[in-house]
């Protein structure tokens, strides 16, 4: 992969970037790496030579270890950091490196995760996937049940200003979210359709055969909404789910409208943001996607 330096940004930045160590160590594939699309984990081996990034996209992900770093320092007595399992599923090997397990009778896993405000706020199924899989490495590699799994959220966007302005909002940059615990049946079963998904897609690749296609949650996919707008305001009065109830309320705010007042509906089509922004990186080379993508 080229990582480009568009903004000019110091060179020490880019030397690090570029001397990334990670590694799934001697596995098939990574917890990560599994819950990814396989669409997308075929399309990146491909093309992975030809991809570009910034180095702008890599800062946060640059802070986010180097918070790794400090959290290892201040690891105590029953407290251990980072950590790679290893296990054998469906014939391959997986592995998982655990940001820092609280080690007793049982285990508590934790993992950190540098996101924004809204990232915190959102449902992320693929956080608990992520550290279910940890789970089972663990019970696997140590015969210990998990007592707990926590995700240590660190807010790069956090602002005080907004704590009581805004109703919901986190008190504090960093945050802890409690992540249910999967029995260790439901948790194999998991990882063993996982890898069976990646597997049949290695095997489309090599007889030539269309890759799975990536699914709507995969793509980041926003549904179609109907906005209520007033005037010429850009902002929109209410953002309904269908058309049926935005036309309703229209009707009613033109009932009461002040004179001069303009109540209209506008369509906001639905999009695969993940697609569009190419968040994973070879959008240009996926065929599903140009198949679909909005003209210019």
């Amino acid at each position: 992969m080229h990582i480009t330096n568009k903004y000019d940004l110091p060179e020490f930045l880019l030397r690090v970037a570029r001397n990334d160590k990670y590694s799934k160590g001697d596995a098939d594939v990574s917890a990560t790496g599994l819950i990814k699309s396989p669409r997308i984990s075929q399309l990146s081996a491909k093309h992975y030579k030809d991809m570009e990034k910034d180095l702008s996209d890599y800062i946060w992900s640059l802070l986010g270890k180097s918070f790794h770093a400090i959290a290892e320092e201040g690891a105590g007595d029953g407290y251990l950091p980072e950590e790679r399992l290893f296990a054998t599923f469906q014939g391959w090997t997986l592995s998982g490196a655990i940001d820092l397990q609280v080690q007793s009778k049982s285990l508590i896993l934790k993992d950190y995760k540098m996101t924004t405000v809204f990232g915190w706020q959102k449902d992320k199924p693929e956080w608990e996937e992520q550290l279910n899989i940890y789970g089972e490495l663990a019970r696997r590699c140590k015969g210990m049940e998990i007592d707990g799994l926590e995700i240590i959220g660190l807010l790069r966007d956090w602002r005080k200003s907004e704590v009581d302005r805004s109703e919901g909002y986190p008190p504090a940059p960093i945050q802890v979210m409690q992540i249910p615990v999967w029995g260790s049946d439901r948790a194999t079963q998991f990882i063993e359709e996982r890898i069976r998904i990646h597997q049949e897609a290695i095997a489309n690749v090599d007889f030539g055969e269309p890759l799975p296609e990536c699914s709507d949650e995969e793509r980041w996919m926003q549904p179609s909404t109907w906005a209520l707008m007033k005037n010429d305001n850009k902002r929109a009065t209410k953002v309904f789910d269908n058309e049926e109830d935005a036309n309703k309320a229209a009707a009613e705010a033109a009932e009461k409208a002040k004179k001069g007042d303009v109540y209209r509906v506008e369509h906001r089509p639905g999009k695969y943001s993940r697609c569009e922004g190419d968040w994973c990186g070879v959008a240009q080379w996926c065929d599903q996607w140009q198949k679909e993508k909005p003209s210019e």
